[in-house]
């Protein structure tokens, strides 16, 4: 990875050099799979970028992926809330990754059971997703799995029905698992138990098969 980007690292721009510390540290991470002292001087690093508020924006959202992704989730609820602030004050085209960066928010403000923020965030992440994605499905179900959370039972199964049909189009099969899976679990709530068990039977065989054990 170094190699790759040392015509960032070796740029006179300093802006480059904090685009290099977070796919360097982002790139470490994922070779070695766990938290690491050297990721973590390199996600500081570009932290400290003065030159560049959409770069900086970045930086913490990059960082906080990392620390949410091995569950410290003390560390990165403040990182994650200054990216937050920064996103909410660049205009939007300005914005690095915006699908992915207001995607990840909702993900977390729904771990932190704030399920209307994630509605927010999930809904503006999917102005920016192409349309046939895995990304714009799995939106989709989250945001029926907030409104289910809600217990807005007719708004959860519009978004869950949506979920179904773009995750059937793009041949999702994984999502179609998942998807199911809730939709049974929002018919056990309305005690519609047979539509219930065959939803939740359809997730299961699928989940299965494709030996998707985290399912």
């Amino acid at each position: 990875a170094e190699r790759y980007l040392a015509p960032l690292k070796n740029s006179h721009l300093k802006v480059h050099h904090c685009l290099y510390h977070v796919l360097y540290a982002t790139a470490y991470e994922q070779h070695i799979d766990r938290l690491s002292p050297v990721a973590e001087e390199n996600f500081e690093k570009a932290l400290h970028c003065k030159h560049s508020e959409a770069v900086q924006a970045w930086a913490k959202i990059s960082y906080a992926k990392y620390l949410y992704k091995y569950r410290d989730y003390q560390r990165q609820v403040p990182i994650l809330t200054d990216a937050m602030f920064l996103l909410e004050t660049l205009p939007e085209k300005e914005i690095i990754q915006p699908g992915e960066s207001f995607q990840f928010i909702g993900y977390v403000m729904q771990t932190l059971k704030d399920y209307e923020e994630s509605i927010y965030f999930l809904k503006k992440s999917n102005q920016f997703l192409p349309q046939n994605s895995t990304a714009l499905s799995a939106n989709l179900d989250n945001i029926g799995n907030s409104y289910l959370q809600l217990n807005n039972y007719s708004t959860a199964k519009a978004y869950y029905e949506r979920a179904l049909r773009k995750s059937e189009e793009i041949k999702d099969y994984e999502r179609i698992a998942k998807v199911s899976g809730n939709l049974g679990d929002l018919y056990f709530r309305q005690k519609k138990y047979d539509k219930a068990i065959q939803l939740l039977q359809k997730d299961i065989e699928i989940s299965r098969n494709l030996k998707l054990s985290q399912n």
